[in-house]
């Protein structure tokens, strides 16, 4: 009866899944490089590759738009 009235008012008896986000910080800066989000039974050594694929990914387009904006090839920045 009790799980019955659980179910009616919080739409399910299970709980929810926790998730995990997994994060790499610029050591420098401290702002945040890549980031990438997985269930709780993920470990941070199983997400690295991916995490520093994004990393490269970022350092490869920023150092290209300053180089852009030095030859001044670039009139205009739209940033997400």
């Amino acid at each position: 009866m009790a799980t019955l009235r659980l179910k009616q008012r919080h739409g399910s008896k299970r709980r929810r899944a926790w998730r995990v986000r997994h994060l790499a910080t610029d050591a420098n800066t401290g702002r945040r490089i890549a980031s990438t989000l997985t269930d709780r039974d993920a470990d941070d050594g199983s997400r690295i590759g991916r995490l520093l694929e994004q990393a490269t990914e970022a350092a490869i387009a920023a150092e290209m738009l300053n180089r852009m904006v030095e030859l001044g090839r670039l009139k205009h920045v739209r940033t997400a």
